[in-house]
């Protein structure tokens, strides 16, 4: 699950999407986002665990408190470098960031191909088997 909606009327708002970075969950009210901040005012939120928190309470609505999520995979949630120890945490926490991204994406996922799919759009992807890539349009 990347995406929950919630009526408005409330402050504090559970959610149950997976994250690498609290900065990765994304919220709108009535259709406006809000930025992230870790002591929010008005026009802001936090994130704890699995709760967003706004800086004023929504305005009352069926649906109109939208939480998401947008990885950020640039930079990667870890950098190795030369000569250091691998954790397996770190390596958890970059396959995750790759893996929530990969949920993200809205193209279609074309199996296997020589060559880019007909009529493809942004975001669609396609593997080549000849030479081992994957391709995105």
């Amino acid at each position: 699950m990347t995406t929950q909606d919630f009526n408005g009327g409330s402050i504090s708002y559970t959610f149950n999407i997976k994250y690498v970075n609290e900065t990765d969950i994304k919220v709108k009210v009535d259709g406006d986002p809000l930025t992230y901040n870790n002591n929010p005012s008005s026009g802001e939120y936090k994130v704890v665990g699995n709760v967003l928190t706004l800086g004023t309470t929504a305005a009352a609505g069926t649906g109109n408190v939208y939480i998401y999520r947008e990885t950020d995979i640039d930079p990667a949630a870890v950098t190795y470098e030369a000569g250091s120890s691998i954790r397996a945490d770190d390596l958890n926490d970059n396959q995750k960031q790759v893996l929530y991204k990969l949920e993200e994406l809205t193209g279609s996922f074309v199996s296997t191909t020589t060559t880019a799919p007909s009529g493809p759009v942004n975001g669609d992807l396609w593997w080549n088997p000849e030479d081992g890539n994957l391709y995105v349009y």
